[in-house]
């Protein structure tokens, strides 16, 4: 029995994207399955669970902790709450609705995301630098120096291979001159292994990571890494803290980003697994099946085909090289990736500027091939007038 498409009449689909949440993140391998079943029959302490688990993470790539949420999203909200009451942690049960303190947290124009807008659910507002061409040090200390007073935090978004983008080494030496922390958003800037380290090594407070992408967890999962003073407070407003009193039970605005037992400990195991990889050979994987596309695709002389590495607003990450098509006789790259939409299986493919990219991260064995027999397929009746 397939429970997708019997019990709930949807369709499995082939995923030529990459790990997005739209499509799923990623598929559990049977370690992090098998972990997932073992825990799921006991009860555990979840707050002891949770710290325990962090600090697993923590040794595992030299932080001062670590902390497992409810996906990077979350660990944005959390990181920049807990940058607010930096100062006061006694404040928690004010959050989103902080009264007074520092209330801004700096963010850059070019940093084009829409991830930034959640910094905005933890009562904190967005003061963004520059323009959507970079800015200059100069004036990005200048900035920092006018706000200092009221700046939390600074939200770096991890976007490379973006022009003009400030170097994040830069960005932590001006923000610490002025005692601000670094927030970087770095949810899906795995592979390479190294970027765990990269942005620590570089200074930043807090990194965010995604647990459901190429670590390989839980769609919904997601890990911050940083320094014991802001996971500390993290941890304090978060889904396994309350406050009991005479008069009143209270909890915080964490708990509404509960993570399960199962998606700790699998998160715990997929981190290992991920960390155990051989990534020069996953690379090699990843070039193979893009040359094997292009050996289907070629068999056509209505299109052209090669392999490229994405640019930096592509979906994430970029380090995973894509197949772009290019359609000639005037096909529709966009018609072409609604039409594969409608195949059996569906096939979802990235249509950007006229052209189609394929992202073999994703791909199961033998998919390469039905991919490019469907593109071949639409690409044919395209030009003998049989599309609509």
């Amino acid at each position: 029995m397939n429970i997708v498409n019997d019990k709930f009449m949807v369709k499995e689909v082939i995923n030529a994207i990459g790990t997005v949440t739209a499509l799923g993140g990623n598929v559990l391998s049977d370690e992090v399955l098998t972990s997932i079943r073992e825990v799921s029959g006991i009860f555990v302490d979840m707050e002891q669970l949770a710290e325990e688990a962090g600090n697993y993470i923590a040794r595992k790539v030299g932080a001062e902790s670590a902390y497992i949420t409810n996906g990077a999203s979350s660990g944005i909200v959390l990181s920049v709450a807990a940058c607010l009451i930096r100062a006061k942690p006694d404040l928690r049960y004010k959050l989103p609705k902080l009264e007074g303190g520092k209330k801004y947290v700096l963010t850059f124009k070019n940093q084009v995301t829409e991830f930034k807008y959640l910094i905005n659910i933890s009562g904190a507002k967005i003061k963004e630098i520059g323009d959507r061409n970079g800015v200059s040090l100069v004036n990005f200390e200048n900035t920092v120096r006018k706000f200092v007073d009221k700046t939390a935090a600074i939200v770096y978004f991890a976007l490379d291979p973006l022009p003009n983008n400030l170097a994040i080494e830069k960005v932590v030496e001006i923000a610490h001159s002025f005692g601000i922390p670094v927030i970087v958003d770095a949810a899906a800037e795995l592979p390479p292994k190294d970027n765990l380290r990269k942005y620590l090594r570089a200074g930043a407070d807090v990194v965010i990571f995604s647990g459901g992408k190429a670590i390989g967890s839980f769609n919904d999962t997601g890990i911050i890494l940083g320094t014991r003073e802001i996971i500390d407070i993290v941890k304090g407003i978060g889904p396994y803290q309350e406050e009991i009193s005479d008069s009143e039970r209270r909890v915080f605005l964490g708990r509404v980003m509960k993570v399960s037992k199962e998606e700790i400990v699998a998160t715990t195991v997929a981190f290992d697994k991920f960390l155990n990889m051989d990534e020069e050979a996953f690379m090699d994987t990843m070039y193979q099946k893009c040359e094997m596309m292009l050996e289907y695709l070629g068999k056509s002389n209505s299109l052209s085909a090669r392999v490229i590495n994405p640019p930096w607003y592509f979906p994430r990450p970029v380090t995973i090289p894509r197949v772009e098509i290019e359609f000639k006789n005037g096909i529709d790259a966009d018609k072409i990736a609604n039409k594969l939409k409608n195949n059996s299986p569906p096939i979802y493919v990235l249509s950007d500027k006229g052209k189609l990219y394929l992202n073999p991260q994703c791909l199961k064995e033998g998919e390469e091939k039905i991919i490019s027999e469907a593109i071949l397929r639409l690409t044919e009746r395209e030009l003998m007038g049989g599309m609509n």
